[in-house]
């Protein structure tokens, strides 16, 4: 490990560039929006925030766009862009560091987005940790912990908003009792 990176890792801070990000956060206890961590893999994102499969092992894959982690918190991994295109399928756009905007043009998940909209309770919004991927660009970066804001399913687009609540988050507790 080079002398530049140690000293890092002892003061807080993201790690060198292409330095491992799992073990920078695990042996911190949290990630944070700050730290600029990019995640080749959404497997490496579980493992980094102490997730563990039902065997109690590391991720070795993940392939779904959200994933309910060990202590009961989601983490949700879409794909952005940064700015908005006229597209009648699936689009999220991250609006800016504090927001997101999910937008739905076609009919196939129509009962999806009405049950959404039946679930959504403003005094107990959802919430999820959010390790974006953006167009163009490789791997999964944390934007920090978002909570849906409100929706407008009256026209298509259908929409979804969500706003940046917290920007850091701590590694499952679950995790942590077991180190």
């Amino acid at each position: 490990m080079s002398e530049a990176k140690n000293d890092n890792q002892k003061k807080g801070k993201a790690p060198a560039q292409n330095a491992e990000p799992v073990a920078f956060v695990l042996g911190k206890g949290e990630i944070s929006v700050s730290d600029n961590l990019v995640f080749n893999h959404t497997a490496d994102v579980l493992n980094a925030l102490g997730a563990r499969t039902a065997k109690g092992e590391p991720y070795l894959a993940w392939c779904s766009g959200l994933a309910r982690i060990n202590d009961g918190r989601c983490v949700w991994f879409p794909h952005l862009d940064r700015k908005a295109e006229d597209n009648n399928n699936w689009h999220n756009i991250f609006v800016n560091s504090e927001r997101i905007t999910e937008n739905y043009g076609g009919k196939e998940l129509d009962k999806i987005w009405k049950e959404r909209a039946k679930a959504f309770d403003a005094k107990h919004p959802v919430r999820y940790l959010v390790f974006a991927n953006f167009k163009n660009e490789k791997g999964y970066e944390y934007l920090g912990t978002f909570e849906m804001a409100g929706y407008d399913y009256t026209q298509r687009p259908y929409k979804t908003f969500w706003r940046r609540v917290e920007t850091s988050a701590q590694v499952c507790k679950i995790f942590k009792d077991k180190r």
